[in-house]
């Protein structure tokens, strides 16, 4: 290790890099006293960037463009492309990000189709597997969050509006032609036993069956706006059924 002295207090000490020889000592007598001069770092360093700003001369220099092979000039940052190859490149890549757009444009469109296609194939496989979910301890823990969640912010009383509303509009589209005594002896003479759909009766209760129209409303609602005639359901047209049967067979007509 070669050794020098110090510019300041001329103590010899090991010197290794090629900046101006000082100690320890005294390059922390220098710093503090331009910490005093600036009291925050910041300012400190706004000082030596503007500092080093005005002994930087800038000097025009020439590069040759790496595509045509013309002179450029430039100033601080080297420029490898000239502007007219630099438009030609632009155009390029532009047209590579267009191209590379619509291929990924149609993947998503054939992997949106194939879904649909599984979802429709694969209807009752799936509402299954979401039941069982349903009543896993995570399954019912995401419900009870999902339900607190809504509830504090409005959006469980707007959907429960927007079913209602619905259902409202599809009954205006139906005549029921029966009175609710005809409906309540429907529902005495089954005694509490659902009649199921897809499964076996069984006994639920007269307070849990509900009224399920046999011909779906939702299919008379588009035939009403279709051909303008209202639909009319008769005694015979309803069946009691619980609530889990009234939900598994949704919008099928049973014949």
């Amino acid at each position: 290790m070669p050794i020098t002295k110090c510019i300041e207090c001329e103590i010899e000490f090991e010197y290794v890099t090629n900046k101006p020889p000082r100690c320890d000592s005294c390059k922390r007598k220098r710093r503090a006293r331009y910490l005093t001069k600036y009291k925050n770092t910041n300012e400190y360093l706004q000082y030596t960037h503007k500092h080093n700003l005005e002994q930087r001369k800038y000097v025009d220099m020439h590069c040759p463009c790496k595509k045509c092979g013309k002179l450029i000039k430039y100033k601080t940052a080297i420029k490898w492309y000239c502007d007219e190859c630099k438009r030609i490149i632009y155009k390029k890549r532009a047209k590579r990000y267009r191209e590379n757009k619509q291929e990924t444009t149609k993947q998503k469109e054939k992997r949106l189709k194939q879904q649909r296609e599984y979802r429709e194939k694969n209807r009752e496989k799936l509402a299954e597997y979401q039941r069982n979910y349903r009543q896993t301890k995570h399954g019912k823990k995401i419900i009870k969050q999902y339900q607190e969640s809504s509830k504090k912010n409005g959006k469980y009383k707007k959907k429960i509006r927007l079913m209602r509303r619905r259902r409202r509009e599809k009954l205006r589209c139906v005549i029921h032609n029966y009175t609710d005594e005809e409906w309540n002896e429907k529902l005495n003479k089954t005694n509490g036993i659902c009649p199921g759909y897809k499964c076996e009766s069984h006994f639920v209760g007269v307070e849990k069956l509900t009224l399920d129209h046999i011909y779906p409303l939702k299919i008379a609602h588009d035939d009403y706006k279709k051909t303008k005639e209202k639909r009319i359901y008769t005694i015979n047209d309803v069946q009691p059924l619980c609530i889990k049967c009234n939900n598994k067979k949704h919008i099928k007509v049973i014949n």
